[in-house]
């Protein structure tokens, strides 16, 4: 998955709960966001690419 999609999703979600007032948009961008910010970045950035089979950065 490339990464802009991570925040694309984010946006979406987010707004959907705004919308809606379901707050389960929400907790599940905030699941990824915690996971992301848990992974190693090389050099302090993120890589473009993440591979959704094995969860690890790629190119």
């Amino acid at each position: 998955s490339i990464l802009a999609e991570f925040g694309t999703l984010h946006m979406e979600f987010v707004h959907l709960t705004y919308l809606t007032g379901n707050p389960t948009y929400y907790q599940k961008v905030m699941h990824i966001r915690k996971l992301l910010a848990k992974m190693d970045r090389p050099n302090g950035l993120y890589p473009n690419y993440l591979n959704p089979r094995t969860g690890r950065w790629g190119q």
